[in-house]
């Protein structure tokens, strides 16, 4: 029989490849955390449809790429057969009325953008992302240096928003950390997934309500609604931080942040 060799280059060097990917998940990741309105969710599909099928060719599995397709689809065909989110636009959206409608269905289909970027990216320890010792490669070179970096700039701009946080950016603060969960939730243990999911869930439930988003909405608040306005933006503020130290702890564990040695203390007296 025939045999068919594989056909290659004499010298490759796949360090920019590495560099590339990384530097453009950490970009990818920024912008569609600061794509805050509901006319911005179609850029960001577009932004995430664009990478998924930039990098799908790095998954073995043809059904496991249609998969991802499929999802991005059935999303779009859902966005464009909302005849709220239709109506959303062409309403006043400074009526808080409106306003909170809008913010809710904003969070629908951002979070579901989200989880799909999540999901893809863990198809790639295989390939781009760093591995596990329990993984194993499919490239003959990896160099996982560029990850390190780039996540650390990226953790950068969330710990930024959150110093800088306010209720009224709200948004912004909780943007940019859901979207770091989402984008490293690899390197988090689904023990800890399940309260950051819950996490994240309960906050963003507490601030879209009709009663906090009609308050925080007010130019001139009373001295007693200012208090209120001021107890909610540390209750959620305290939220956040909790959720990032979470995340940290995994982090730690995983190795991609460093992680603490147990010492074990051994009496060598003999007594």
């Amino acid at each position: 029989m025939q045999q068919h060799q594989t056909v290659g280059l004499t010298y490759a060097n796949y360090n920019y490849a590495f560099t590339s990917f990384y530097e453009q998940y950490k970009n990818l990741c920024i912008k569609i955390s600061e794509n805050a309105e509901l006319k911005d969710i179609n850029k960001a599909r577009k932004m995430i449809a664009t990478f998924i099928y930039e990098n799908e060719y790095t998954i073995e599995d043809m059904a496991k790429r249609n998969v991802y397709r499929k999802q991005l689809m059935d999303i779009k065909n859902k966005a464009d057969n909302d005849t709220e989110l239709k109506s959303a636009f062409s309403k006043d959206l400074d009526y808080t009325t409106n306003k909170i409608h809008y913010r809710r269905k904003y969070y629908e289909y951002f979070l579901e953008y989200l989880l799909i970027l999540g999901n893809f990216v863990s198809e790639l320890t295989a390939t781009y992302m760093p591995n596990t010792n329990l993984q194993r490669k499919l490239l003959r070179f990896t160099n996982n240096q560029m990850f390190f970096e780039k996540f650390t700039q990226h953790k950068e701009k969330v710990i930024e928003s959150l110093s800088d946080f306010s209720i009224r950016n709200f948004t912004d603060s909780y943007n940019k950390l859901v979207t770091f969960y989402f984008a490293y939730s690899l390197f988090i243990n689904e023990e800890e997934k399940l309260i950051l999911n819950k996490t994240f869930s309960c906050g963003l439930s507490y601030y879209l309500s009709n009663e906090n988003l009609q308050l925080i909405s007010k130019e001139e608040p009373s001295y007693e609604q200012s208090v209120r306005i001021s107890k909610i933006e540390t209750g959620l503020h305290r939220l956040l931080l909790f959720s990032l130290s979470l995340m940290n702890q995994s982090f730690s564990n995983y190795d991609v942040l460093p992680k603490l040695q147990n010492k074990v203390y051994i009496d060598k007296t003999l007594i």
